[in-house]
């Protein structure tokens, strides 16, 4: 099964290629920064990330900020059409190079984040497998046996995962390359999409069919599920966590945004425009930023609900998923058209 691609982020068995190791580093505070007015904040767009002669039609999914001071982009192809790419991109827009992967067939991957070990992490989803790049291009991959569809590292050191297969599950690598899936408290068919990890030393993630968002602890394994104050059918999409321990979240078809407490409480938030929103992740300036979809723009909510939109991107684009660069300004993929934009905060 293909898991829909609206539904990542944005929207795991190793292979005997060995183990690795990685710690996660201690938050660091910020320092302050001066940010552009929002009644100034501009979008500039950038043209089609493949080289010339590169086959067609490729599709920017997710971006990742990792190493070298770039951006990272996963480019997905059609069957038959050529190899899935990662693209190294330069905060001046410019495509550095692309690492292509993969053999044949139509290989997806949906989720790239970087890791604390200095590479970046995908999830290939067709070919049920785990990558790991190096800065230098080297691949490593890890049969998993099933969809991985969104990465997050936790704060015990392992990679957690949304796992597809026959059913749905929660896994979990291990630094000493140990694989696990929970399921035990998980609703049934609950159509898991995106992870997060809270400040609370748990890892929480959003359930698109169940319409449920969950936490599972880190020591214990244990799942809990928090329903009580959601949109009916809202479309569960992402989620990330903010300032100050609280997670929020982006509802598709509910057309929400949405904030949950460690202890389960939650809030939500209509998105003016009326547009679908996709992925969210908390930005340089306190608040957290997201991606829309039907109309096609950026969004922001700050802490306090307050949300305002940012036109400026090709109609029709689907913008994807959204980090905050090295630059410190936000970095967003147009799957639609396979351009990256970039709001220009500073």
């Amino acid at each position: 099964m293909r898991p829909a691609r609206g539904l990542r982020p944005a929207l795991i068995a190793l292979a005997a290629a060995g183990a690795f190791a990685f710690a996660i580093p201690g938050a660091a505070t910020p320092a302050a920064r001066a940010f552009a007015p929002l009644s100034t904040v501009t979008i500039t767009q950038f043209d089609d990330l493949l080289p010339p002669g590169a086959f067609s039609p490729y599709t920017a999914q997710c971006v990742a900020a990792g190493p070298n001071g770039a951006l990272w982009v996963l480019e997905d192809i059609d069957q038959d059409s050529g190899t899935p790419a990662v693209t190294e991109v330069a905060t001046s827009g410019q495509r550095v190079h692309s690492f292509y992967y993969s053999e044949n067939s139509s290989p997806s991957a949906y989720d790239i984040i970087a890791g604390p070990d200095g590479d970046l992490w995908f999830g290939d989803v067709d070919l049920g497998a785990i990558r790991r790049l190096a800065p230098s291009g080297g691949f490593t991959e890890y049969p998993v046996g099933g969809s991985p569809i969104a990465l997050a590292f936790g704060s015990d050191g392992g990679l957690w995962f949304t796992w597809v297969n026959t059913g749905d599950a929660i896994g979990r690598l291990s630094p000493t390359g140990q694989v696990t899936t929970y399921t035990q408290g998980l609703s049934p068919n609950p159509g898991l999409t995106a992870i997060a990890p809270g400040a609370d030393h748990a890892m929480w993630f959003t359930e698109n069919s169940a319409n449920r968002i969950g936490r599972i602890t880190l020591m214990t394994h244990v799942i809990t599920e928090f329903s009580y104050g959601l949109t009916k059918d809202a479309g569960l999409a992402a989620i990330a966590p903010g300032p100050h321990g609280a997670l929020w979240f982006t509802e598709a078809r509910g057309r929400r945004v949405g904030r949950i407490t460690l202890q389960g409480s939650i809030f939500e938030w209509a998105v003016p425009s009326g547009a679908a929103p996709n992925q969210i992740t908390a930005g340089p300036d306190g608040a957290m930023w997201f991606t829309e979809d039907h109309p096609a723009g950026i969004g922001r909510i700050s802490l306090g609900g307050k949300i305002t939109e940012f036109t400026g991107v090709t109609p029709g684009s689907a913008p994807t998923c959204i980090v905050e660069g090295p630059d410190g300004n936000m970095w967003f993929t147009e799957s639609g058209v396979n351009r990256m934009g970039r709001v220009n905060l500073r």
